[in-house]
């Protein structure tokens, strides 16, 4: 595997010397880095533990979820991982997505309700309190939601890979 040599690389792919395990290494090790760096920026000055737990139970989903779907491409044929993965991965994003925006109303229906019920004038140290609980509890649905979310995206990958290469 080349960390720093592309040239390397791009002879050693026109010479076919890249098989589908290393073609794997090399997918799990940008999804790792990806996954790192978008979740370094995303909380970059305003990171609290909840938000650090978040990035320390993503990444290992990341890694087990992306071996579990090499080894299940591995079924009858082991061919194409790469592509599979990627194409695969729009139409479950997608599906996801709009999983997510149906249960972001719910959640949010559910916040709002509750800050109707518990309102008490601006004025009142009791509406400090209340607004610090409402920020805990979204953040702690953001966490749940983005661990569910990616065992969910890896489950479905799983499930189709696993389809495609043992229909071979």
């Amino acid at each position: 595997m080349y960390w720093w040599n592309v040239s390397k690389l791009a002879e050693d792919f026109q010479q076919d010397r890249v098989d589908e395990k290393e073609r794997f290494k090399y997918y799990l090790a940008t999804s790792i880095v990806a996954g790192s760096i978008s979740q370094l920026v995303s909380f970059f000055g305003w990171a609290k533990p909840l938000h650090l737990i978040t990035a320390a139970v993503i990444l290992p989903i990341t890694s087990i979820g992306i071996a579990l779907c090499y080894r299940a491409n591995r079924g009858n044929d082991n061919a194409d991982f790469i592509g599979r993965m990627v194409c695969l991965s729009w139409p479950v994003c997608i599906r996801l997505f709009v999983l997510c925006i149906i249960i972001s109303f719910m959640v949010g229906f559910f916040v709002q309700g509750c800050c109707v019920g518990l309102y008490i004038g601006p004025e009142t140290d009791m509406a400090a309190v209340t607004r610090s609980i409402i920020s805990e509890y979204i953040s702690f649905c953001y966490l749940i939601f983005g661990i569910l979310y990616f065992i969910c995206y890896y489950w479905m990958l799983h499930k189709y890979v696993k389809i495609i290469a043992s229909s071979k």
